[in-house]
């Protein structure tokens, strides 16, 4: 392996180190000057590099990286502008502008100028290889009822989900280990899925191993959005091989080596009656759910804010900046007092951003798809089709904030 080849290795573990720091950051009561410090310092040990060659790399004017550049620019002047315009939201205008700069606008301009295309491979290896020791981990949890990363929780909303979602001792358990919510958690499985097909592990044994605990784990977080997500990856993975005819044969056999896991899973479950019941109650209960439409009853009621919101063609068209739509929630709380989050990201864009807003973000979404089915490039389309997961899965909850999955797509879209 030669010195560039070492380098860009070593890069690749600093972000994937700076992307799980930032994660467990997230969990306590931590100042926003620790996460300015930790991008700016990733940015200038870029910067003082002998060449940074990949950073200035020639790119078309619409590209991925470049779209998302001028989205997170824009919630930046839309925040700006309805702070100065004195918009009704829960917080001040410093502090919007502030937490915009500082969550979004800083780390996505440290990772545009200092990562790109040859950190694909190392990257993709790092994350499967560090969500693999995750999913042992919510293995080891489950059975063991041990949770040795619990010191780490201290903020008032991660104390609160713990109880709620991530404590083994909660009547309303569900997988979430160190990443805040059990859908942001299944949002990376579904990630790690992704790579797991596209860059498998060259051990077989390993790799049918990861296959294994990436089922149990996207059980485990009864997390409906990771299911669909799921679901959706699969369609495309097979639609793709079949219109383009891409390596039929070595796709399908890829996936059947999945439900050959999943089958022996089950197996194994049915003798162990006590696991398999749990698991097959978590499914039935989680499903039903979605059948008879109460999971999403406050998802739905939620689209009446925009009645609320769109009083006035610049709400219409530019929004009210970060954080409007989570203030009028509060303000005019859903289905039982709901008002914690709005659980669709399209329509928090809807409101925060406006229609110019979220149609720079459709357009993101639909472009990364155009990508997956035009690379011929196993990790390039396994990082587009991984970005996709993340932009659609948003139809149920929000990623666009201070959390793993949202820096996850940043380095992914840079990546591209």
């Amino acid at each position: 392996m030669n010195l560039k080849i070492e380098l860009v290795n070593v890069y690749s573990s600093l972000i994937l180190f700076a992307w799980l720091l930032v994660s467990v950051l997230f969990l306590g009561n931590y100042n926003i000057i620790y996460y300015l410090i930790i991008w700016i310092l990733l940015l200038l040990f870029f910067l003082l590099r002998e060449k940074n060659e990949l950073a200035f790399n020639k790119l078309y004017i619409f590209s991925l990286k470049r779209i998302m550049m001028i989205f997170i620019i824009y919630t930046c002047l839309s925040t700006m502008i309805n702070a100065s315009m004195g918009n009704f939201n829960s917080l001040s205008s410093y502090t919007r502008l502030l937490t915009n700069i500082v969550f979004f606008v800083v780390p996505y301009i440290t990772l545009y100028y200092s990562i790109g295309k040859e950190f694909r491979i190392f990257f993709v290896k790092g994350y499967r290889s560090l969500l693999l020791f995750f999913s042992l981990l919510g293995v080891f949890e489950y059975v063991t009822k041990i949770q040795p990363y619990t010191f780490l929780i201290k903020s008032q909303a991660a104390i609160y989900n713990f109880l709620e979602y991530g404590s083994v001792q909660s009547s309303n358990y569900r997988t979430t280990l160190i990443f805040y919510h059990p859908n942001l958690y299944s949002t990376l499985l579904v990630v790690y899925f992704v790579f797991l097909i596209y860059k498998p592990f060259k051990n077989n044994i390993i790799q049918l191993i990861g296959v294994a605990l990436f089922l149990a784990n996207i059980i485990l977080t009864q997390s409906r959005t990771g299911w669909i997500s799921l679901f959706l990856v699969a369609i495309l993975i097979f639609l793709k091989s079949f219109l383009l005819n891409l390596e039929i044969k070595k796709m399908v056999y890829k996936i059947a080596k999945v439900l050959i896991v999943f089958l022996l899973i089950f197996l194994f479950f049915s003798v162990f009656s006590k696991i398999y019941q749990s698991f097959s109650k978590i499914l039935y209960e989680r499903i039903n759910d979605a059948v008879s439409g109460q999971a999403y009853g406050a998802r739905l009621e939620n689209w009446r804010l925009l009645s609320i919101a769109w009083k006035s063609f610049t709400n219409i068209l530019i929004g009210g900046g970060d954080n409007y739509a989570i203030s009028l929630l509060q303000e005019y709380p859903s289905i039982n007092n709901w008002s914690r989050a709005i659980d669709n990201q399209f329509l928090t864009f809807l409101i925060n951003y406006g229609v110019l807003g979220t149609s720079i973000f459709i357009y993101l979404t639909l472009k990364t798809l155009r990508c997956f089915f035009k690379s011929n490039d196993d990790i390039k389309s396994g990082i587009c089709l991984a970005v996709f997961a993340i932009l659609i899965s948003s139809w149920t909850y929000e990623f666009f904030g201070l959390n793993s999955v949202n820096y996850l797509l940043f380095i992914l879209i840079c990546l591209i």
